[in-house]
């Protein structure tokens, strides 16, 4: 029947030890002896005792158990670098003295290096989340703008810090470089939240250019039936882009000097 149950318990993956109330072995099983580093002679010749006194293990849940009567549970880190949850589970008789102890451990030193190796991928995971999502911010606030020289770098500078104010700004620029995507880009980092509205200024007929910019009150001319919003008004608290100013009749050019394109932030509550 002894070999029975010794069979038994060599069949379980976690440490088993039972001992009487003078702390001598009664049954323990094979995953005890590799846990703990322990021979058969050792475990036979010593009580729980010599074994903490003798430093062979670093403490014993049994020991504690014999003196309180209650279960304990704690971890024990063996020297040879083993971990394990220990717990000793008195068994008392009629009188509620214990007949014996029943001491369970389960290796936990694999557990503990996936859960260390799981903290350190998930530090991974979240540093390269954080410059994925700094890297998508800068790509959204530069707005797809894509450049390396150190002369575009000093353009986007300027064009970033000229964005938290409400100045005109004038682009100069060959036909084709992208000052739309860069006026795009300053109204984007800009405060205003009003609408960007791109205007052609070669495209609108000289005399109807006023009063699509500025507007008109009813009855300012013939044919003025009702009173017209111009551009201007239009974008309130947003930002007006004349593409190709340099076509605008001199008189209605708000610059003396005649550039390729121009920005000029709409004023807050104010009409034209």
């Amino acid at each position: 029947m002894l070999s029975l149950l010794s069979n038994v318990l060599n069949t379980s993956s976690d440490g088993l030890f039972v001992c009487n109330i003078e702390g001598y072995p009664i049954l323990y099983n094979e995953a005890l002896l590799e846990m703990t580093n322990l021979s058969h002679a050792f475990i036979n010749s010593y009580v729980i005792y010599d074994a903490v006194e003798m430093m062979a293990v670093p403490k014993t849940s049994a020991a504690i158990v014999l003196e309180t009567k209650q279960a304990c549970t704690t971890i024990i880190e063996y020297e040879h670098g083993k971990k394990c949850i220990v717990t000793a589970t008195p068994y008392l008789d009629a009188d509620n003295e214990i007949l014996f102890v029943v001491s369970n451990l389960r290796d936990i030193t694999e557990m503990n290096r996936l859960q260390k190796e799981l903290e350190e991928t998930q530090q991974i995971k979240d540093m390269y989340q954080k410059n994925l999502e700094q890297l998508r911010n800068e790509i959204g606030n530069q707005q797809h703008i894509i450049y390396q020289s150190k002369n575009m770098k000093q353009v986007m500078s300027l064009a970033e810090r000229f964005a938290e104010n409400d100045l005109p700004i004038l682009l100069l620029g060959e036909s084709g470089v992208g000052k739309d995507v860069l006026a795009n880009f300053i109204h984007q980092q800009s405060k205003r939240k009003g609408p960007l509205i791109k205007i052609n200024c070669g495209a609108i007929p000289d005399h109807l250019l006023e009063s699509e910019l500025f507007g008109y009150e009813k009855g300012a001319f013939t044919g003025a039936s009702q009173a017209k919003k111009g551009l201007f008004e239009a974008t309130q608290d947003g930002t007006i882009f004349l593409d190709e100013i340099g076509d605008l009749p001199y008189s209605l050019q708000v610059c003396k000097s005649i550039g390729n394109q121009y920005i000029l932030p709409s004023p807050k509550k104010k009409k034209y």
